[in-house]
């Protein structure tokens, strides 16, 4: 049995939340330390701040070249201190200009 529960941003857009992890969101790096391996990333639809820790972090990146401002895809995780990043990895950025 799952828990489906829905939530809203607070553009109204709904999401779905399934056994406490969310589908893939985006937003931008507010911050990353990479000496104390933690950051947080603003989410695009203007909810609160996800809490990312580097052993979140998929992908080629162990947090050390993420910049500030940068895309980042990422799921949530409902914890007791609020909501965490999970698999998060750099967005594929698109360019403009031809390939």
């Amino acid at each position: 049995m799952s828990l489906l529960v829905a939530g809203q941003s607070l553009r109204g857009e709904a999401s779905s939340i399934q056994n406490g992890y969310t589908n893939m969101q985006k937003g931008k790096l507010k911050f990353f330390d990479t000496s104390r391996g933690f950051g947080f990333i603003e989410p695009l639809d203007g909810s609160e701040d996800v809490f990312l820790h580097a052993n979140n972090i998929s992908g080629m990146t162990s947090g050390d070249d993420l910049r500030e401002g940068q895309t980042i895809e990422y799921e949530t995780e409902q914890t007791e201190k609020g909501l965490s990043a999970l698999n998060a990895s750099p967005a594929d950025e698109e360019t403009s200009g031809a390939y």
